[in-house]
């Protein structure tokens, strides 16, 4: 098992417990966590029940201890974000952030994206926890196959960020998953561009009724 502790805020979501197994599977500890830890207890157990013998380095504690960790993924709702990160703000100082989450907004032609006056949903945390090296990631993958571990996955992730060893270390981790490839997107300025992909990809999977993702492909 990999010394790296991994923490999910939100982790008792579909996007937070997606990315949670996948990472708990890949051979990492991870602290999935929720604003009561018996709440991410029982959704542990329930992950546990689904995926017997695969989730060995899984448990539930509250969002505190989820902060508390060499990587702590940010897996709230976008709307969410900025309240978590002000209510750990001091726990997550220093650390490596990773941003997940996409704001969007429905309209008559599907779902679109929006941006914070600071250009990304990843953009205005760093603005809340000005010493962390925030990256953006895993914001492309719907939460239903990343959550399903009998689910083979085929997709690249783009990572974010302004700090190298930052990017390296949540590059390294991606890599460990199956079927995931990391791709290094450049700097975190360039995460809105991402985020907003977000909103093509549901308006693109909800007119195929398929779930798609993104997956770079060479022209020769």
């Amino acid at each position: 098992m990999d010394s790296t502790t991994i923490g999910v805020l939100g982790g008792t979501g579909p996007a937070g417990s997606a990315v949670a197994v996948r990472i708990a599977a890949a051979g990492y500890t991870v602290l999935l966590g929720s604003r009561e830890a018996a709440k991410a207890e029982a959704k542990v157990a329930e992950l546990r029940g689904r995926f017997p013998g695969r989730l060995e380095g899984l448990r539930g504690v509250d969002n505190a201890t989820a902060a508390a960790t060499d990587v702590a993924i940010l897996a709230t709702v976008a709307e969410s974000i900025i309240p978590t990160c002000t209510d750990h703000a001091d726990a997550l100082a220093g650390r490596i952030v990773v941003c997940m989450a996409n704001l969007l907004q429905k309209t008559p032609r599907g779902f679109a994206a929006v941006f914070p006056p600071e250009g990304s949903v990843a953009e205005a945390v760093q603005v809340i926890v000005p010493t962390a090296s925030v990256i953006g990631a895993f914001q492309n993958l719907p939460s239903a196959p990343l959550g399903d571990l009998d689910s083979a996955l085929h997709a690249d992730v783009m990572v974010t960020g302004d700090s190298k060893d930052a990017v390296r270390t949540v590059i390294a981790l991606i890599d460990r998953v199956d079927g995931l490839v990391p791709i290094d997107a450049g700097p975190l300025s360039n995460t809105g561009c991402v985020e907003g992909l977000t909103a093509i990809l549901i308006n693109v999977n909800r007119a195929r009724k398929a779930e798609h993702s993104v997956l770079f492909a060479p022209l020769h």
